[in-house]
């Protein structure tokens, strides 16, 4: 019932942090047996989401989760789960909160395909990702002569968990129909195995061939940029996707769109070192059209040298280059000299 309430004001955003307070002590209060995933999932998900990070909750509930058993239908609870304490960012500096992850991360290999869906493993490989990389950084950061060996074991455990994890989870992504899939879990999918580092081609493939069932006006704008970054990233991009999100571009109002996005998508091209002429016209002109106040200067030296790439790929046209380039300038030269601190840094005027 506390999981239930907690959510229940999240979900109107109505974070009574009295209410929540309370409730916590009645969390503290109740004996383990009480507890199934289910529920746990629901009480670090409602105070990640509220972003009320009670150290002493969160430590709790992780405790309590340790006693717990994962069953084979539980791959939206770990979800969940995984992604309470990745937002509440308590990897670091909670050592039981490792500890959590880690047995996460032995039982998920029993998760059951016919239970899971496509957010949980999108969800599952992210938070564990994240996991990787914290406790990567922590021990890179940490680490001195005296210990060195054993947290060299330690770490290749941990890698060769992780690697375990996340085919198993791409096994699972494989075994899902087109028909469980809508346009945000395909990308959340992508992005999430292509952050995590797999390259796995087949599972890229499948999930191009997911992505193009879908119709082009399910497709948001950022969704479609963060589709084709992940796909870049893999190096699974293809011909095929490509043509489909020009068409979903199309769809789009273009209010939608932002220089965050339309420069993602380029950058993504890029990266790729391919192109699709209609897609990249269409991005380049939605660009131009873009007001001066919106530009940053990550979005404009993002843009200047992923179009300098694609013209020495031969993808851009010395035309379109001619026109991206005398317009950034104005929309900078627009920019008073006064204004450039906070909106462009040296790094920008570097990649500039």
């Amino acid at each position: 019932a506390v999981g239930v309430i907690l959510n229940a004001y999240v979900r109107l955003n109505l974070i009574d942090e009295a209410l929540f307070a309370h409730l916590t002590q009645v969390v503290h209060q109740l004996p383990v047996h009480l507890f199934e995933p289910q529920n746990v999932a629901l009480i670090v998900n409602a105070f990640a989401k509220a972003e009320i990070c009670d150290v002493g909750l969160f430590r709790h509930m992780a405790e309590i989760a340790l006693q717990l058993p994962i069953r084979e239908h539980d791959a939206q609870n770990v979800a969940v789960i995984l992604n309470a304490y990745a937002k509440a960012d308590l990897f670091e500096r909670e050592p039981v909160v490792a500890e959590l992850v880690r047995k996460l991360a032995r039982d998920i290999p029993r998760l059951e395909a016919a239970s899971t869906n496509a957010q949980a493993i999108g969800n599952i490989v992210n938070g564990y990702t994240r996991f990787l990389q914290v406790a990567q950084n922590t021990e890179n950061s940490d680490s001195d002569s005296s210990s060195e060996a054993r947290e060299g074991e330690e770490k290749e455990s941990r890698l060769a968990e992780g690697k375990m994890l996340i085919l198993h989870m791409a096994e699972l992504a494989l075994a899902l129909s087109p028909d469980q899939f809508d346009a945000q879990s395909v990308t959340l999918v992508a992005n999430a195995f292509s952050r995590a580092g797999l390259t796995d081609l087949l599972l890229f493939k499948h999930l191009s061939q997911v992505a193009r069932l879908l119709p082009p006006s399910d497709y948001e704008a950022q969704g479609c940029a963060n589709m084709l970054n992940s796909f870049a990233k893999a190096g699974a991009m293809d011909a095929g996707l490509l043509a489909h999100m020009a068409v979903a571009l199309r769809t789009m109002p273009p209010e939608s769109l932002n220089p965050q996005s339309l420069v993602l998508m380029v950058s993504a091209l890029a990266k790729a070192e391919t192109s699709d002429a209609t897609l990249l016209a269409f991005i380049l002109d939605l660009a131009l059209q873009i007001e001066q106040s919106a530009w940053n200067g990550q979005s404009v030296s993002n843009l200047l040298n992923a179009v300098a790439r694609l013209h020495e790929l031969s993808f851009a046209s010395a035309e379109q280059v001619e026109m991206v380039f005398s317009h950034m300038s104005d929309v900078m030269q627009q920019t008073a000299v006064y204004m450039w601190e906070g909106v462009y840094d040296a790094q920008n005027i570097a990649i500039v």
